[in-house]
């Protein structure tokens, strides 16, 4: 069987036309299926920001000291319709801003291993 979904003897009785069809079909449905992995993916990539915030971000002190909590509801993919609160808005902000200093705090420890080695190395 063909990667389009056509047995080797049904492939032999199709015309050019019918077979540069199928083709066409099989190409749209390689996008919507890239399309919907990478929407996936993007999903996955905020709940993992979410559940990173919730381990690290919690065991760093900040000065606004904000505690971040898990999503109790999952995301739906048409967010226009949502209409955020005030406290839900600001608890994004607030999440943003740990996830920068996270990264900045991170960003500060590599480069002072670099440092270190290149010290050590010379």
């Amino acid at each position: 069987m063909f990667r389009a979904g056509i047995s080797y003897d049904d492939f032999g009785k199709l015309t050019m036309r019918k077979i540069k069809i199928i083709a066409n079909a099989y190409g749209e449905k390689l996008k919507e299926d890239f399309k919907m992995a990478d929407i996936t993916a993007f999903i996955q990539g905020r709940y993992f920001i979410h559940a990173l915030l919730c381990t690290v971000g919690n065991m760093m002190p900040t000065k606004n000291s904000t505690k971040f909590e898990y999503p109790e509801q999952a995301y739906s993919l048409n967010q226009a319709d949502e209409q955020l609160t005030e406290d839900q808005i600001e608890a994004q902000r607030q999440a943003f801003i740990a996830s920068l200093m996270t990264m900045q705090h991170n960003f500060e420890i590599n480069k002072q291993k670099q440092e270190t080695e290149e010290v050590d190395n010379a």
